[in-house]
């Protein structure tokens, strides 16, 4: 608890063996707090192509933690994950591309609840279940809720990120229960009661048809049926499905019926090209090509939802209005679209505002 990592670089976590670009976690049912992670670049992590490490995950207990501001790029996973037990944080004003599995995924997994997957075990000299949760390493599903995911731009190209392979069936954003959230304490726990407002999220899945977002619970609570998403953009394409889900039928959901499987979906949602300034499906091996600054004919222009924070900066450190913001983690817009750096001709650490 009560720690930041600001201003750092965090990269080539690429090979076999290697896992996340950051990790942090609390097991044994301790609760982690007051945590800031900021302005900080994280770029070819999560082991090799297909392992699917992260850029940043946190997994346990933890809440008021705030991730702003970060660039996470070309991880052989998703950008940032979410498990087992994260309430009352934030996650915003960052930027996500050319990952694998894209922006977040927030769920929950059986962890020690009836398996060894945790690494317990008589060789560990810990008992494989969630009643001892003074163990050590004690991994259990808690609630997840309560968490804002907010002015975050995320670009998929469709390719994983290291061989070029197609990667066609993942979404921008992943929220719900694991395969192997079969027990009763996982299965009682809910992802739901989040907010996701002012996201772009493009993805290219076209040849599955898949949806930017997923919603992967089998049995309630349902995680949908809780969350509220408002003044975001998603695209796949053209395609009309914005949600996939509840697992394993995998309905597709448009703006028309969102509302059945996500009561708080809103009307100010749009299906959209974001009209980004420079991107492709082809730049998976060329990331710095990437331009994620919205046209001037961008529908994301000035059609977020007002914010509740008196100065939130973007990822480059302009102001977002605080009210009709843009959607995603760029203030502005750039007029002529032309190629160049995601950073926005500013970089990251000391010159990003604070």
């Amino acid at each position: 608890s009560d720690f930041t990592i600001e201003d750092s670089i965090f990269h080539n976590q690429n090979n076999s063996g290697n896992q996340h670009g950051i990790y942090l976690a609390s097991h044994g049912g301790v609760l982690n707090s007051n945590i800031f992670v900021r302005r900080n670049l994280l770029y070819n992590n999560g082991g090799l192509p297909g392992d699917g490490y992260t850029g940043m995950q946190v997994n346990g207990r933890t809440t008021n933690m705030i991730q702003e501001q970060n660039i996470v790029y070309s991880t052989a996973g998703v950008g940032f994950s979410w498990l087992e037990g994260i309430t009352n944080s934030v996650n915003r004003n960052n930027l996500s591309l050319n990952n694998e599995k894209g922006l977040i995924n927030i769920s929950t997994y059986a962890g020690y609840e009836g398996s060894s997957q945790g690494g317990c075990g008589v060789a560990n000299n810990e008992t494989c279940g969630c009643s001892v949760l003074s163990q050590r390493g004690t991994i259990c599903a808690y609630d997840q809720t309560g968490n804002i995911v907010e002015h975050n731009s995320s670009y998929m190209t469709g390719y994983r990120e290291g061989d070029g392979v197609a990667n066609a069936n993942r979404p921008g954003i992943e929220v719900g229960r694991q395969s192997s959230c079969t027990g009763a304490i996982c299965l009682s726990k809910t992802n739901g009661g989040n907010t996701f407002l002012n996201n772009l999220t493009q993805v290219n899945n076209s040849a599955n048809g898949y949806a930017p977002m997923w919603l992967d619970d089998i049995t309630s609570p349902f995680s949908g049926a809780t969350t509220v998403m408002t003044n975001s953009l998603t695209y796949n394409g053209g395609l009309s499905y914005v949600f996939r889900g509840p697992t394993p039928t995998f309905t597709g959901y448009d703006l028309s019926t969102a509302t059945s499987i996500m009561p708080s979906f809103a009307g100010s949602n749009q299906n959209a090209d974001p009209k980004f300034v420079a991107v492709s499906p082809s730049y998976w091996a060329t990331p710095a090509l990437f331009n994620l600054r919205l046209q001037s004919t961008s529908p994301a222009l000035a059609a977020g939802a007002a914010i509740s924070v008196s100065s939130s900066y973007d990822v480059v450190g302009n102001i977002h209005p605080l009210n009709a913001p843009n959607m995603g983690a760029y203030a502005g817009f750039v007029s002529i679209a032309a190629g160049g750096s995601f950073f926005g001709g500013k970089s990251i650490g000391g010159g990003v505002r604070r």
